[in-house]
């Protein structure tokens, strides 16, 4: 109830309080192991603009676009698609709230990112991937949620195929758990990261997009927070300066 989200938010700011980079480092410092593969600009757009042709998703990232809010339950599952299903860097996903959210917090945000990812305290496991489709059945059972906020989205092919991308991130995942059998005080082999990543060769291209782009913030030749500042018509406090 009140009282548990009231204990929530005082555990973020005690964890902020002693972790004062929870918004640019794994808390786990395991995670520094994940192979985050390079991005795809045209997968972080598409998550950004709610086109990814995953109903729940593109609902609620079009409902934040619109109204700067999102419910929490949509929150968690639009969190994990990006993380899990896309292979796209949790911070990525905290920048874009940060910037987008008006009920964005400097510790909530970055502690609930973290949190999905798997890296931060009291985290959800990492192998534990929000199915975005068995969330819609059990949540928005008769459709109303997605039908007023992304009513096409059913017609659009998704970017992205959902069991095999869980496939790919569980795979990714062998890269952390391998790091934290690493007894303290040695350094985790360097062959780890190269494991993984014939691990995820040996799966396949995941992904239902043909592109690949290099590592970069850019949407064109602007940042995505100034692409947000533009289209919202308001000012911004970059999370650079919170």
């Amino acid at each position: 109830g009140f009282l548990s989200e009231l204990g929530w938010r005082e555990f973020a700011w005690h964890t902020l309080f002693h972790f004062p980079d929870l918004a640019t480092k794994n808390l786990r410092s395991a995670f520094d192991a994940f192979p985050w593969p390079p991005l795809r600009p045209t997968h972080l757009r598409a998550w950004q603009r709610g086109e990814t042709g995953i109903a729940l998703v593109d609902a609620g990232m079009r409902e934040l676009w619109a109204t700067g809010f999102m419910h929490n339950r949509v929150r968690m599952v639009v969190a994990s698609f990006l993380v899990k299903n896309l292979l796209i860097d949790w911070r990525r996903g905290e920048e874009w709230f940060w910037d987008t959210l008006v009920d964005a917090d400097a510790a909530n945000n970055p502690f609930n990112w973290q949190w999905v990812a798997g890296s931060g305290a009291d985290a959800a496991p990492y192998f534990r991937v929000f199915n975005p489709e068995l969330q819609a059945k059990k949540f928005d059972v008769d459709g109303r949620y997605v039908r007023e906020w992304a009513p096409e989205s059913a017609a659009r092919k998704p970017i992205v195929d959902l069991a095999a991308s869980r496939k790919a991130a569980l795979a990714a995942y062998e890269a952390v758990k391998r790091a934290e059998d690493v007894p303290p005080g040695m350094a985790a082999s360097a062959g780890i990261k190269d494991l993984v990543k014939k691990r995820l060769a040996e799966l396949g291209d995941f992904t239902l997009d043909e592109s690949q782009a290099p590592d970069g913030h850019e949407i064109g030749e602007r940042t995505e927070t100034e692409v947000a500042v533009e289209s919202l018509g308001v000012l911004q406090v970059s999370r650079y300066i919170r």
